[in-house]
């Protein structure tokens, strides 16, 4: 839980322009797992890599409060609103 960063592990409109030291706001002290890997957009490191952005066409999840996570929540959710059809 805490502000940590969430690193692009796979090119998609969300994460287009992505600053590589993007730090996002976590609460949950769960986290979701992956079946199936292409659907993994990024992943954060909390001693292990945790899925921490989905994406699969047009439904994506978060594991962070983007609205929670300043500039780098607002251009996370600027790429959603203009990128995404």
């Amino acid at each position: 839980m805490g502000w940590n960063e969430a690193h692009v592990v796979r090119e998609h409109p969300l994460v287009v322009d992505w600053d590589s030291e993007s730090r996002f706001y976590f609460v949950h002290s769960y986290h979701v797992v992956a079946k199936d890997m292409d659907a993994v957009l990024a992943e954060t490191d909390y001693g292990v890599n945790i899925h921490s952005i989905l994406g699969r066409g047009n439904i994506m999840g978060t594991q962070f409060h983007p609205e929670k996570s300043h500039r780098f929540g607002m251009r996370l959710l600027k790429n959603f609103a203009e990128n995404i059809r």
